[in-house]
């Protein structure tokens, strides 16, 4: 069990040269490692022969250099060897093991409890009858569940499962035109299910959202998918025929009512 690490990859040589000083004064006589490998003998002549070689450097002779390198590694390989020495005697105590003078190895914490998943968003894709979703990830779920309902949000009997993503984003497709959707995702990890995400409301895009049209004039505009930050108020998005502004919004128990007029 790694319960201490040499921590040694940051460190420039005459850090590494403190670091073994003091490993070296917290082993030296320390009855829970009683036959350090390697050696505290070993140890301390590495580290002797690393601050030599680093005053001999400082001529900026090309060979003294090499030296120094190679002296620096030796006292890495060292100290690592008797990291590795202190994990494996410790019989998992910590207390011992940081006893060593080495510092304590960060574990990751276990994931007891998934979030749910924020950040989603529904837009319209470039394709007839298909809404694009995306959100943040999750850490410690291994794949998402998607959720969608074409009623009144708050009756759960409505909803319906429509995929699972093991990525960040999913495609909805053959959805019935010149209608409203709602989704929500849900991550999935080894402890379970999440609690679903906000929820957020998009209209499936029809040909003529994906192809253009020259009528501007409709103050709902079919498939213009709006993330749930700006459902809640009045903002600005970008549609496939151009940049559209919110000017009153609301969502209450599944119905979306969008006042948008095109922008430059």
């Amino acid at each position: 069990m790694k319960l201490i690490k040499a921590g040694l990859s940051t460190l420039k040589a005459a850090q590494v040269v403190n670091k073994s000083e003091y490993v070296e004064s917290k082993m030296t006589g320390n009855a829970d490692f009683p036959t350090p490998s390697p050696t505290l003998v070993e140890l301390t002549a590495a580290r002797t022969n690393l601050v030599a070689a680093l005053a001999a450097a400082e001529s900026g002779a090309h060979a003294e250099i090499a030296k120094k390198n190679q002296s620096v590694k030796n006292l890495r390989d060292l100290l690592t060897k008797m990291a590795r020495y202190v994990n494996s005697v410790a019989g998992g105590d910590v207390n011992k093991a940081v006893s060593s003078g080495f510092e304590l190895a960060k574990t990751p914490e276990p994931v007891d409890k998934l979030t749910a998943p924020v950040e989603l968003s529904a837009r319209m894709s470039n394709y007839v009858g298909r809404i694009d979703l995306r959100w943040d990830s999750v850490r410690g779920a291994r794949m998402y569940q998607v959720y969608m309902c074409d009623g009144d949000v708050a009756d759960g009997g409505k909803w319906t499962m429509v995929g699972v993503s093991s990525r960040t984003k999913f495609e909805v497709t053959d959805l019935e035109a010149n209608k409203f959707f709602s989704f929500r995702v849900a991550a999935l990890g080894r402890i379970g299910e999440s609690p679903a995400s906000e929820i957020v409301t998009a209209k499936r895009p029809s040909a003529a959202d994906v192809f253009g049209t020259s009528d501007h004039s409709s103050s709902n505009r079919p498939g213009v998918a709006f993330p749930a930050k700006v459902m809640t108020g009045a903002g600005c998005d970008r549609g496939a025929r151009g940049r559209y502004c919110v000017t009153r919004s609301s969502f209450h128990e599944g119905e979306a009512a969008l006042s948008a007029s095109p922008t430059s």
